[in-house]
């Protein structure tokens, strides 16, 4: 019987032929909502090994709530340290608009390749904020975003036509996009 990639991960066996990538992980210990085991840098990566894991898309717990520049630097950091196994996304907070296009070239130019929003934790929808900006600025960057959910599915489709060089990732899905 062959063995499932499941049970491989879990025997520490890595998949032959199979490129893992993980495109939502969180970095970073002490976040309020949740606990997250082995969230430290090094711990992370010991983790990815242990299960064939190519390299991850990561953005910072800090940014969500808090201060997303302290977060920013600290997947900087990561990037740096761990570039051939990090895909750093800057975070952004859907409440400081006349921050985001800074912070997107600020953190772009320290290495930074994709961007991630979570407005749910911040109290808003996508849709109720214009986040053109951050839109155009990824569209011209060809950068991907990483959102927590886009919230309407009819907005999403408007958005990848008019934006075709975004990579549209969702975080979670919903009903919506059934």
């Amino acid at each position: 019987m062959k063995a499932s990639i499941l049970e491989k991960a879990r025997a520490s066996t890595l998949p032959i032929g199979e490129e893992i990538i993980d495109v939502h992980t969180h970095i970073e210990r002490g976040f309020k909502y949740y606990h997250i085991p082995c969230s430290d840098d090094d711990s992370i990566v010991k983790e990815m090994e242990r299960y064939g894991i190519k390299c991850a898309f990561s953005f910072c717990f800090s940014g969500v709530v808090s201060d997303f520049e302290i977060g920013n630097n600290h997947i900087i950091n990561l990037v740096k340290k761990h570039g051939n196994k990090f895909v750093g996304f800057a975070m952004l907070n859907v409440n400081y608009p006349r921050f985001w296009v800074k912070e997107l070239d600020r953190c772009w130019e320290a290495g930074l390749s994709g961007i991630k929003l979570i407005p749910h934790y911040q109290g808003k929808k996508t849709i109720d904020q214009d986040i053109t900006p951050i839109l155009e600025w990824a569209d011209r960057h060809k950068c991907p975003i990483l959102n927590h959910s886009w919230d309407d599915s009819a907005m999403l489709k408007k958005w990848a036509v008019d934006f075709p060089d975004v990579c549209f990732l969702i975080g979670h899905a919903s009903l919506a996009y059934a």
